[in-house]
């Protein structure tokens, strides 16, 4: 889908939307690692896992979509076109969200292009379509924790690399899930997250359905799906121009809910 013009982009389209609802209560236990496993036995973090680069990177370079492997994909998982960010102890099998429970998401608006709303809106209904999953916006919020997150919403935010380091050069966004220890037998799952959108890229002066694949990238890293190497797939490590899922994507998530609810 052809967006931009030459060298410069478009503008977006303006489309009219409510504004989110403010947060009345956020439910966060105290702070540990961004991308961690934590045991929610004693609310506290039993093993971080900082990458290198915060999970799930994508680069933005004009006139189309370039991505940066932050977030490869564990080896040898996931099949044709798509990855698993994280799988079990088996190997094999992928982690993500439970199956019967809303993931929410807590928006900090600070920074963020004039229609928010009505992007976060688009790409997650776009996700939680393709997906089976459900995330839900329960409101605002003025946390700004981004690489600090525990078990809780998913904050969702706009941010520069001079807040946030891993946003630096052509980045245009980090996601990624906390995840959980069973406190016995079963299986680890995610239960928080964070994505966060770099305002050098993710603003008034880029066209809507970039900045919504941007987006829609960032959530399906929050879902479990790391990055792929095969054309034609939003979740490639380096591409260019893709907006749209590709089957590989939507196998991934298939196979993800599959997991969940299994």
């Amino acid at each position: 889908m052809a967006w931009y013009d030459d060298d410069e982009w478009s503008r977006p389209r303006r489309r009219k939307g409510s504004a989110l609802p403010t947060l009345v209560a956020l439910v966060v236990t105290a702070a540990v690692g961004f991308l961690l496993v934590a045991d929610p036995g004693s609310g506290s973090q039993s093993l971080v896992d900082r990458l290198v680069r915060a999970a799930g990177s994508l680069s933005g370079g004009s006139p189309g979509l370039t991505y940066d492997d932050g977030l490869d994909g564990a080896e040898g998982s996931g099949g044709p076109g798509y990855t698993f960010a994280r799988v079990q102890s088996d190997g094999e099998s992928p982690v993500t969200w439970r199956c019967d429970e809303s993931i929410p998401i807590v928006v900090n608006p600070e920074g963020a292009p004039a229609d928010y709303d009505e992007l976060i809106d688009a790409a997650v209904t776009r996700v939680n379509a393709a997906s089976g999953f459900r995330f839900e916006v329960v409101g605002e919020t003025t946390e700004r924790d981004f690489l600090d997150r525990s078990q809780g919403p998913v904050l969702l935010g706009f941010a520069d690399e001079g807040e946030v380091a891993e946003l630096a050069g052509d980045v245009a966004g980090i996601g990624g899930s906390v995840y959980a220890l069973p406190a016995g037998p079963g299986r680890v799952t995610a239960v928080g997250g964070v994505v966060a959108l770099d305002t050098d890229v993710v603003n008034d002066d880029v066209p809507f359905e970039y900045a919504e694949a941007v987006l829609v990238h960032e959530l399906i890293h929050v879902l479990g799906l790391g990055h792929t190497d095969a054309p034609g797939e939003l979740m490639r490590a380096t591409g260019n121009g893709r907006t749209e899922l590709g089957p590989g994507d939507r196998a991934g998530l298939a196979h993800l809910r599959d997991a969940a609810c299994s």
